[in-house]
Formats: C-alpha cells, structure tokens, sequence
C-alpha cells in the first residue's frame, strides 16, 4: 500500500512543543513519532468498539455473590491478607 503524506494545520504550540520533546526523548525525528503516535491510536479499538467487543463475549457464570468476589480479590492482591478476612489472623494481628 503506498504511503500518503498528511499535513496537519493549527497545531497548539503546546501540543507541537510536547511533541518534539517526546520525540527527542525517544530518539525519533517528530515525523517518526507522529507517526507512531497515530498509528497507536488507531489500532487501539475506541470506546464504541471496544464495547461491542464486550457485548460479543458470552456470560461470566459464577456461584460466588459479588461480595464474596470482592473479598477474594483484595486477598489475592495482597500477599499479606488472611485468608479467612480476619485481620487478627494476620502477620501483625493477634
């Protein structure tokens, strides 16, 4: 596929100037991070996309109320926390 030049007019001087300084950073020219910079955007999916991709995944069945989820999950994100809940158990509890 042939490239296709692109110009882009009123650019914010703030916008131009993070931009370069972003570039600089990363060693790139500000024509290769602009591109990099729009080619990342694009192939991220965007909200309504992203959404229809949600509503395409079959139903998530669980025996567990949403409580006991919660609960779970702040255990496992916390190598410290008691299994059972109680903070008494707990390496500084008790």
């Amino acid at each position: 596929m042939p490239v296709v030049d692109l110009n882009v007019r009123d650019v914010p001087p703030d916008v131009h100037a993070l931009l370069r300084e972003r570039a600089a950073a990363a060693g790139q020219s500000l024509r290769a991070h602009v591109i990099e910079v729009l080619t990342q955007s694009v192939r991220r999916p965007s909200v309504a996309e992203w959404r229809a991709q949600l509503a395409d995944l079959p139903p998530v069945r669980s025996s567990l109320d949403s409580a006991e989820l919660v609960r779970l999950g702040r255990r496992d994100g916390d190598p410290d926390s008691p299994p059972d809940g109680d903070p008494s158990s707990g390496p500084t509890g008790g």
